[in-house]
């Protein structure tokens, strides 16, 4: 993928997490998020150790920029982190291709926002049961 197609920053990760839709399959996780301009598609991967070797690791990572690249799916000025879960270094390219294009194809017709049926997670404070000693 070229510079201009690919998340960088933890932070603009962390926004397609919080402001993004997700949808899941057997081997991906893919969020989705609409930026609202007519920039460059952007594409971060994640690849966590569970996968295997950074050897594997890295085999499904090139993968998925191939599945992504190729799919073509991702339209202009959308954000897409895909993340590989255990066991989908075992699966055939085109398995991996199909899922990658059929995930960010629901997250796009879904619109790519959380809609507002999600409650914010409560911070607590103070001593709860977890810190108490004794």
């Amino acid at each position: 993928m070229r510079a201009e197609n690919r998340l960088r920053s933890r932070a603009e990760f962390r926004r397609v997490f919080q402001k993004g839709v997700s949808m899941a399959n057997r081997d991906l996780v893919v969020y989705a998020m609409c930026r609202g301009d007519r920039g460059p598609w952007r594409a971060g991967l994640s690849v966590s150790k569970k996968v295997g070797s950074a050897v594997v690791r890295n085999t499904v990572k090139r993968r998925l920029r191939e599945a992504i690249r190729a799919r073509g799916g991702v339209p202009p000025g959308w954000d897409v982190v895909v993340i590989a879960r255990p066991g989908c270094d075992a699966v055939s390219f085109e398995r991996l291709s199909r899922s990658v294009g059929e995930l960010v194809e629901k997250a796009v017709r879904r619109g790519g926002e959380r809609r507002g049926g999600r409650k914010e997670a409560r911070v607590r404070c103070g001593k709860g049961r977890a810190s108490r000693k004794g």
